[in-house]
């Protein structure tokens, strides 16, 4: 049997859907992907009030006091997943408006200390936090053309996040829980990313997306994910 290649590609072509990438309307999605947070700062700055903690507590020329360095080792997870759900409006072949919510999981930062003192037994403590963020986002984009299925998209917009804090273990002798450091934040982070989209039909299309946010609790954040959108009507 001979197979004639270019009758069967032809064959395969026809027998999907016609679509056109320049569509313009109103369409929903969400995508579920990978987060990744830059928490450098927020690790420094933690092993610093650690460390004056201990100093406050057991001073130099005072006794108690440490009898050699403080030890500490830091393990941090600063990956987590991440989503977000959108509507969208795109009125023009090459620009889309978006609204949505997102959700970008949560960091935890865990602090070990060891420490020796002249009068008291040596200790091993531990204390972590934990900071979860999520909020709600509008953006701009431009999107254009690569093939009849095939779409660039690049967009730039802004997020209004709230974060909570959580604070457990010992820090200096001292049971972090009591003093009251779980609390809330609040603020707005540049929004702006790149992103694929493939049309399958008219309605249905595969969306890959990188969105980066520069300030979330002055921490750098990316999301990479990948999800759908059905798109309302047709050219």
């Amino acid at each position: 049997m001979q197979i004639r290649t270019p009758a069967t590609l032809a064959a395969i072509l026809a027998a999907l859907p016609l679509v056109t990438a320049a569509q313009t309307g109103f369409y929903v999605g969400g995508t579920l992907g990978h987060r990744e947070s830059d928490i450098g700062d927020d690790v420094n700055a933690m092993q610093t009030a650690v460390e004056t903690a201990y100093n406050v507590a057991y001073p130099e020329g005072g006794s108690p006091t440490l009898a050699g360095p403080l030890l500490m080792s830091t393990d941090v997870d600063d990956a987590d997943m991440g989503f977000k759900v959108f509507a969208g409006w795109a009125p023009h072949e090459y620009t889309f408006f978006e609204v949505g919510y997102m959700d970008l999981g949560s960091n935890s930062i865990t602090l070990q200390t060891d420490a020796t003192y002249d009068v008291l037994p040596a200790t091993s403590e531990t204390f972590m936090t934990t900071e979860s963020t999520d909020g709600f986002f509008i953006s701009a984009g431009i999107k254009y053309p690569m093939t009849d299925r095939f779409e660039v998209l690049g967009h730039v917009g802004g997020y209004l996040y709230d974060s909570s804090f959580g604070a457990s273990g010992l820090v200096a002798g001292v049971n972090v829980s009591t003093l009251g450091l779980d609390d809330g934040n609040s603020g707005t982070s540049l929004m702006f990313g790149v992103g694929l989209r493939y049309r399958f039909t008219d309605n249905l299309s595969l969306r890959g997306d990188w969105d980066y946010l520069d300030d979330i609790n002055g921490n750098e954040v990316n999301l990479f994910s990948l999800g759908a959108e059905f798109h309302f009507g047709k050219n």
